[in-house]
């Protein structure tokens, strides 16, 4: 009985999701895509993109401009000062999109404390990585 999918990583985008989240939306459930921003978002128009950017990773790829672009909403990881200055130098400069998430990366009473912060500051909001208080990795 869903009615709203998720397709999400690994990293989705790795694929041409235009004929599955076009199907998907005419048999009438709502989409979404979470990826991690570093290939081209292909899929429905109307499926809604989470992206939660991994800057300096492993794996060495970039954040590609056109995810970002089309991000319905940003998640983005936060330890310290410098995630804040990397959210805003190297994502936030390059999109429009204002739905912008902070994630306590661990959680260490600093990290919240600085996510709480920046979200009152900049209007942003916050959400937790359930998966950490469930012991799932």
């Amino acid at each position: 009985n869903a009615k709203h999918i998720v397709i999400t990583g690994g990293e989705p985008c790795i694929y041409d999701l235009v004929s599955l989240t076009s199907h998907l939306l005419n048999s009438g459930y709502s989409v979404q895509i979470e990826t991690s921003g570093t290939h081209k978002v292909l899929c429905h128009p109307d499926t809604f993109v989470t992206v939660s950017p991994k800057i300096d990773m492993a794996g060495g790829f970039k954040i590609d401009t056109q995810a970002l672009f089309v991000a319905d909403e940003i998640k983005y990881p936060i330890g310290k000062q410098a995630d804040i200055d990397k959210l805003k130098e190297q994502v936030l400069k390059n999109t429009i999109c204002t739905n912008i998430w902070l994630q306590p990366i661990s959680q260490s009473e600093k990290a919240t404390k600085l996510c709480i912060e920046q979200a009152t500051i900049n209007n942003w909001k916050i959400s937790i990585q359930i998966h950490k208080f469930i012991g799932v990795r």
